[in-house]
């Protein structure tokens, strides 16, 4: 039987040619053309249970989002993520993950704001979101920012652009923010909270005042872009920041496709036949956790091979799917056709 290689190149997502995960492109945007972002609906369910915390939903531009922010103290395997605390030096020292509450009051902030986490814990791969949901990357916030009408132009550029799509993106009204103007709709019912942010040095500022959202992509080893809004203004701010800075985070629905432009590498797992029928044949070069997702990001198997492994598909039924192998050395993903 003829055997497919697959030599899986990490840019700023994973290439699978034309159709992908429920996804799309963005016509025109340079800065996306490889990528495909992650476009799956709700299904009708309006909330989601997480470590013990129960979540809101909205759809947005056919993508289903967290419609509150994360409040997770433990990543999806339940391992601890790191608590600096009131200990400045050990919050600017994290390099592995860390969250804390604004102005590390839980009582006071946590129940409307979430936590603040820093970049190093949204690229953490023990994972914070729920298992077939993910961090949305800096295209698939652009894919939003499109669907509620700013030009591709301004998507690809930096600073506050657009027009008014962060007035359909804030919470209408003064509950949480200190002003609320002309403009802001919360059209969109993505319901963005002023939730402040924890400056890289340690110290809190601006709540009430601004919301700072991390993508989960990087800008350069010591950045990585976000969103920001602001009391007075209706516009979204694109920049990016120090991985050490605290921010808010949102989940999307989908399996995590994306890995970071700047870390380019080369990995080499042997996936064959695709398209498959009764049975698919998986080679890694390392020890390995797969995992099997459908077209709508759920979760179907978890197997930890060391060596070839042959997965039955016989029961699956026609459609996308997507194989992940997750070893010490990444997480590589991969397009599966069932026929």
């Amino acid at each position: 039987m003829k055997r497919l290689f697959f030599l899986f190149v990490l840019l700023s997502s994973q290439v699978f040619g034309q159709g992908g995960l429920g996804s799309v492109v963005l016509p025109g945007n340079v800065t996306c053309e490889n990528e495909y972002i992650n476009v799956a609906p709700c299904g009708g369910v309006d909330t989601i249970t997480y470590k013990g915390y129960t979540y809101d939903l909205v759809e947005i531009g056919g993508q289903c989002w967290f419609r509150e922010n994360l409040k997770t103290t433990i990543y999806s395997d339940d391992s601890p993520i790191d608590y600096p605390g009131t200990d400045e030096v050990a919050w600017q020292n994290n390099t592995t993950g860390a969250y804390a509450w604004y102005d590390n009051d839980s009582i006071g902030y946590a129940p409307d704001y979430g936590a603040l986490y820093s970049w190093h814990a949204v690229a953490n791969p023990l994972g914070l979101c729920p298992v077939g949901w993910h961090i949305p990357t800096d295209c698939e916030w652009m894919y939003v920012e499109g669907t509620l009408g700013m030009s591709t132009a301004d998507q690809e550029s930096t600073g506050f652009r657009g027009t008014d799509e962060g007035g359909k993106l804030k919470e209408s009204g003064t509950a949480h923010w200190d002003s609320s103007g002309a403009g802001v709709t919360n059209s969109s019912g993505f319901t963005g909270l002023p939730g402040g942010h924890r400056y890289a040095i340690g110290f809190f500022i601006n709540i009430s005042r601004s919301g700072g959202w991390w993508s989960s992509t990087e800008s350069s080893t010591s950045d990585a872009w976000y969103r920001i809004m602001e009391d007075d203004r209706i516009s979204v701010g694109r920049y990016n920041y120090a991985k050490t800075f605290g921010f808010s985070v949102r989940c999307l629905k989908g399996a995590n496709i994306s890995s970071s432009k700047e870390s380019i590498n080369f990995r080499r797992i042997n996936i064959y036949p695709n398209p498959v029928a009764n049975y698919v044949v998986v080679e890694p070069e390392h020890p390995s956790t797969l995992t099997l997702y459908n077209a709508q990001g759920q979760l179907l198997l978890t197997k930890d091979i060391n060596h070839t492994h042959t997965l039955n598909t016989s029961h699956l039924s026609k459609g996308i799917y997507f194989l992940r192998a997750k070893s010490e050395k990444g997480v590589y993903s991969q397009k599966v056709i069932k026929q």
